[in-house]
């Protein structure tokens, strides 16, 4: 066995509804991808599907995720993104040894309470903490004894971002749904284009007939 063969993996995670996912999220995705490699950043999503809220099936988020340049290798299913089962189990890790990092947008932070990383009533640090780079423990979310825990899942703050969709600053996918059902056929296309500027034609007719589908 060699020795690297004992190192700790560290393994970042974009967990998320992403109904639709969209250029922002791409532009997240590559923010986590470029601090902690492309071969270790991976999107978590359910596919739970809701009419109004999660309107889209894993499959068709996973078409969106690659047409905006995201490899499908890089993307899993999840019952519970933030409490991920499947990616460790595909990846081989150790939850005694290897770390686990959840980049989670500015948006998200504030209003959930998971990530206020305020300790549990019996005084022990909760289970995610802000990432700071060092003293990672590994991803395990037993609980142990005393104040002190085994393990963790961090937080790493990404931006969130701006774009621009038919002449207009978006940057939510409750935005994306809204102006898509309200848009005529000519700017509903528009709006699949912008957001998915690199993805081809074919590409684009698909997931337009999939909000067409799904939001009407």
């Amino acid at each position: 066995m060699k020795i690297s063969d004992l190192q700790a993996r560290v393994i970042a995670i974009y967990a998320g509804r992403f109904h639709p996912f969209h250029h922002g999220h791409a532009s997240a995705y590559k923010e986590l991808s470029t601090k902690f490699g492309i071969n270790n950043t991976y999107i978590a999503s359910s596919g739970k599907v809701e009419p109004e809220k999660s309107p889209f099936s894993f499959s068709e988020k996973k078409l969106m995720m690659q047409a905006s340049g995201v490899n499908p290798g890089n993307v899993i299913e999840e019952r519970s993104p933030y409490n991920p089962t499947a990616l460790p189990n595909a990846l081989g890790l150790d939850p005694n040894t290897d770390v686990m990092v959840f980049g989670v947008g500015s948006k998200d932070m504030a209003e959930d309470p998971r990530f206020q990383f305020t300790p549990l009533k019996s005084g022990q640090a909760s289970y995610f903490q802000k990432y700071t780079g060092g003293n990672m423990k590994p991803y395990t979310n037993d609980k142990g004894e005393g104040t002190e825990r085994p393990g963790h899942g961090y937080i790493y703050p990404v931006k969130d971002y701006k774009f621009t969709v038919a002449g207009k600053t978006a940057g939510s996918a409750s935005e994306i749904r809204n102006m898509f059902a309200g848009a005529s056929s000519e700017e509903q296309e528009q709006i699949i284009k912008d957001l998915y500027p690199n993805a081809d034609d074919g590409t684009i007719q698909k997931i337009l007939a999939i909000f067409s589908r799904r939001l009407g």
